[in-house]
């Protein structure tokens, strides 16, 4: 389906106040010696082609294409909401970074579903996936990066050091996503489905440009319906210009 419209890192810590339940977990993780890749994919619950992408999503760790190699995010967006369900999990925030995303590579249209592989359009399945991982990680990394994170509440803080000196040009994202979510459609192209998503953008902050500390902190607000335990967060670093991926790295609150 498509429309014509204008156009990472140490986790130091996720941890929780005694108020929040199921807590996160302290976690420790490093983005490594290699690129990871990240995978955004655009989708909506009001589009009837979107279900299928989003199970291949899902079954992505099944496939052993998951994070330390690839971090996957499912972004929400908002313009199929006309056709008469109103997707819960979408935001215009999304659907203007995939028209960014298109003019970036200089298209005039966005669709859904859509795939974009470190900054660039995909449309090959699980092969050709696997070939670019492992592209990557015969690739030394271009940067280390390192996030530290807490909860306060109903707050995420998220604090990012890129290890060396970046261009100016280079921006940093942070996501906080959801895995195991389910709707159950009541109108639109997808009536009657009972939907299920993984690695759902809730929130997402950005471009944050590094200060001259080489650091940026956010704060991300937790959606009040958010379980925390199947929840994550996800970082990357990206060329302003381009929309090039430089370095990304995600943690799960779980630990799994």
């Amino acid at each position: 389906m498509s429309k014509s419209l204008p156009l990472l890192f140490t986790l130091a810590s996720l941890v929780t106040t005694a108020g929040n339940a199921p807590a996160c977990l302290a976690r420790q993780a490093t983005s490594g010696d290699h690129p990871v890749g990240l995978l955004e994919l655009y989708t909506s619950e009001g589009c009837n082609s979107c279900p299928p992408a989003d199970r291949w999503l899902s079954s992505l760790p099944a496939a052993g294409l998951s994070g330390p190699k690839l971090q996957a995010l499912a972004f929400h967006v908002d313009y199929w909401d006309y056709l008469g369900w109103k997707d819960r999990y979408a935001d215009s925030a999304f659907s203007e970074r995939q028209r960014r995303r298109a003019s970036q590579a200089g298209a005039n249209t966005v669709y859904t579903p859509q795939v974009i592989l470190n900054g660039q359009d995909f449309r090959a399945g699980n092969g050709a996936l696997s070939q670019a991982l492992a592209a990557m990680a015969r690739t030394p990394a271009p940067v280390s990066l390192s996030l530290g994170t807490q909860i306060h509440g109903d707050k995420l803080t998220a604090t990012v050091d890129i290890g060396s000196d970046t261009s100016p040009a280079n921006v940093v994202y942070v996501a906080l996503y959801e895995d195991g979510l389910h709707s159950q459609v009541a109108a639109g192209e997808n009536k009657g489905e009972n939907l299920r998503h993984d690695k759902v953008v809730r929130r997402l902050i950005g471009p944050l440009r590094p200060n001259a500390a080489h650091r940026v902190s956010a704060t991300l607000q937790i959606a009040p319906d958010q379980q925390l335990a199947n929840s994550g967060v996800v970082a990357w670093l990206e060329e302003a210009n381009t929309g090039r991926t430089i370095q990304t790295i995600g943690v799960a609150c779980s630990g799994q």
